[in-house]
């Protein structure tokens, strides 16, 4: 039976004559050679967060399949069950002898034409042609119920009496490897209807006017398809529990250990969503609309979150569908509010009262996003369900996939323009009634929007690849007013909360995070070139001595926008965790002194948490740093100015005290939204050795661990040291 796809040769050889008990290794590769050649394509994938797990045998990380670099993945899902059954079939220790008859050629024939018809199936789900995928995957369960019917009458019955003794053999492996082959086909069939539903609608129809709010998906059939592809998915992975690898032959033990972690983790992910559909379905608006707080952050002026939030929009869904995204100047909205509320101490070198554009001052995001969705409701919005926050590095990267925008004005803009002609416009903004930077933001997304309704498979890869790079990057983060669907975005991993601790008393656990904010500084934060240096010593002190080492170099002085060539004005705060002491500091500034408000005889209203945090200020004269805490964590505060063309040395050490007697550490290095930095980070354990493991790979028996590159996403390093 030739064909091609996974094996690329034209011709399978199936056919063991009963007298051929014993063959080699040579002819059992003849089956799996260009399987095997797929390796490195298997193993290559995207370094997200979602449904990561370790290799059993390789120690590489295997990662939820629909989000992998490459179409393999889908094919090793599916796949791979059937093929390694035909491998089983070609092992002498699998074939059983009774009254001279062996195992049927045709159960090895009917398997690889199973793994055919899969193949196909899944080359028709990456060309969205659901029509076909769903009739492959239908013909393949079809064929897999005869084979596994046939399997099981072998020697009247007595195969699977043998393969279900409870003791490790081959063919018991390969029974169950068949029933996972076969829930897989079953899983297919669901999958290729989730799809169908969801990536067949039309993005252009999102939006308000394309006609009948339920008309674009039916989320509750999709929810119920979710569902039924889990069940099949557990099934599979049931199956697959019951697999004993070691006693399946050396060639291809590698291959059945990573098909059984790409079934795990996938049943896992389908199993999250299927148990949590009814509250995604909530906050995609199934039963009663809901109304989001979507805010576009510039990275050009650096805020806690990501950036200075001058736009934001009224984002409603109903039944998925978006109903109304409508983009506002933040100065708009904030010239409604009435109330004169006292601002965090930074934010009164330039704000009289606080509002809705400095609201997102506080690190952890869902603090940052209660402020946001509090004061929108204070400029006379309605109280939105939640806070969708982006920076502006997700609309260059959506404009990279959609392509080039030509706007009303003639301006062509991508990805590599789009910032500054943004900028641009506001600056523009400024002698003028109306800002010319909303209606570009409209019609920007509006466009880019309507573009996704016809993009490729290839396009909605590099979708699903932005959204999860991004999200780990924190440049999407998400914040739900209800308890239950917050909790469900922090399992996500986009709520952009402090890092989580290890509930383990015998690890020191140290995580820390560097935060700019920008305070009338204009842009500049676009053309600054930053390098961070930590080094983190565990002593036998009790302490854990840290030095942070921050450059940062101004680039704009060639720039052809004024607002480039202005000089940064920054609040650089260093969060670490509760109870650290300063040390000492270098390259502050101290701030002129400014005629603050008499707040309380103007009557401003106080926020409770600013003034529990201004209730722990103090202020190093030595070192020109603040020194607070805020939400669980100690912070480190000082002003550092850059001008066009000079390059600033800043540096903060303090220590912090850790749990004695600690046989294991963690250590974390939190990301700020909107800025990615090169870092170069040692940890050490002076007078002890331990094993390591971080994003520069493992480490043996060593006193200290080094990484540098590229702060992309929060890294994570822990060791585990010895006696």
């Amino acid at each position: 039976m030739p064909f091609d796809g996974i094996f690329r040769r034209t011709i399978i050889p199936k056919r063991l004559h009963e007298d051929d008990m014993a063959p080699s290794a040579q002819d059992i590769e003849v089956v799996l050679r260009e399987w095997r050649s797929q390796k490195d394509d298997t193993l290559v994938v995207e370094n997200t967060d979602f449904g990561v797990m370790p290799h059993p045998i390789s120690g590489q990380q295997i990662h939820f399949p629909f989000f992998v670099k490459r179409k393999f993945a889908l094919r090793a899902l599916f796949v791979f069950g059937v093929i390694l059954f035909v491998a089983m079939c070609a092992i002498p220790s699998f074939i059983l002898v009774r009254d001279g008859i062996a195992l049927k050629d045709d159960v090895t024939e009917r398997g690889i034409a199973a793994a055919s018809i899969m193949e196909r199936a899944v080359d028709a789900l990456e060309e969205r042609n659901f029509a076909e995928a769903e009739n492959k995957f239908y013909l393949a369960e079809r064929e897999l119920a005869s084979v596994r019917a046939e399997y099981r009458s072998f020697g009247a019955g007595i195969l699977p009496l043998i393969a279900a003794v409870p003791l490790p053999n081959p063919l018991r492996s390969g029974d169950r490897i068949l029933d996972a082959a076969f829930s897989l086909s079953r899983a297919g069939r669901h999958i290729v209807r989730i799809s169908q539903s969801v990536g067949g609608a039309n993005m252009g129809d999102l939006f308000a006017g394309a006609g009948d709010a339920g008309t674009l998906f039916d989320l509750s059939a999709a929810a119920h398809e979710f569902i039924a592809a889990s069940d099949e998915m557990n099934k599979a992975h049931d199956a697959l529990e019951g697999v004993d690898i070691w006693t399946l032959p050396a060639s291809i033990r590698e291959r059945a250990a990573f098909l059984k972690d790409i079934v795990a983790a996938t049943s896992s992910q389908l199993a999250f969503f299927a148990e949590n559909n009814d509250t995604v379905l909530s906050m995609m608006g199934e039963r009663t609309p809901r109304r989001y707080l979507f805010v576009l952050q510039n990275t050009s002026e650096l805020r806690a979150t990501g950036g200075f939030a001058g736009n934001v929009a009224l984002l409603k869904l109903h039944k998925g569908r978006v109903e109304k995204l409508e983009f506002h100047d933040v100065y708009d909205l904030d010239g409604q509010l009435i109330e004169s509320i006292i601002p965090p101490k930074p934010l009164q070198e330039i704000a009289s009262a606080w509002s809705l554009h400095d609201a997102n001052w506080f690190f952890d995001f869902p603090e940052s996003a209660r402020k946001m969705s509090l004061y929108y409701e204070k400029d006379g919005g309605p109280t939105p369900d939640g806070v969708i926050a982006i920076t502006s590095s997700v609309a260059e990267d959506l404009l990279r996939i959609v392509g080039p925008i030509r706007i009303s004005d003639g301006t062509e803009l991508n990805a590599e323009n789009f910032v500054d002609y943004v900028n641009n416009a506001g600056e523009r903004a400024k002698n003028m009634e109306r800002s010319p930077q909303n209606d570009v933001l409209q019609e920007t997304f509006n466009i880019a929007l309507s573009r996704m309704g016809g993009i490729d498979s290839s396009g909605a890869k590099e979708i699903a690849r932005m959204f999860i790079r991004r999200t780990a990057s924190k440049d999407i983060q998400i914040y739900m007013r209800e308890e239950k669907e917050q909790k469900l975005v922090e399992s996500l991993g986009v709520a952009g909360t402090y890092a989580p601790g290890v509930a383990d008393d015998r690890v020191a656990v140290h995580a820390m995070g560097i935060v700019h904010s920008n305070i009338n500084g204009y842009k500049t934060d676009r053309v600054i070139r930053e390098h961070a240096a930590i080094g983190a010593s565990f002593g036998r002190d009790g302490f854990v001595y840290t030095t942070v080492t921050v450059t940062r170099a101004h680039e704009g002085r060639a720039s052809p926008y004024d607002f480039y060539r202005k000089v940064n004005k920054d609040y650089m705060r260093v969060y670490v965790p509760a109870g650290s002491e300063l040390v000492g500091a270098s390259g502050f500034t101290e701030l002129p002194g400014a005629d603050t408000l008499e707040y309380d005889k103007l009557g401003f209203l106080k926020d409770k948490d600013v003034e529990s945090i201004h209730a722990t200020y103090s202020h190093s004269d030595e070192y020109n740093i603040d020194v607070f805490s805020e939400f669980g964590r100690t912070v480190f505060g000082g002003w550092n100015f850059v001008s066009p063309g000079e390059t600033v040395l800043l540096s903060v050490t303090y220590r912090t005290p850790t749990s004695d007697g600690y046989d294991g550490l963690y250590f974390v290095l939190e990301k700020q939204a909107g800025i990615e930095p090169t870092i170069s980070v040692e940890v050490s354990v002076p007078g002890r050795s331990g094993d390591w493991n971080g994003p520069a790979g493992k480490a043996a028996a060593s006193d200290r661990y080094r990484y540098a590159g590229p702060l992309e996403s929060n890294i994570s390093l822990h060791a585990v040291l010895h006696k």
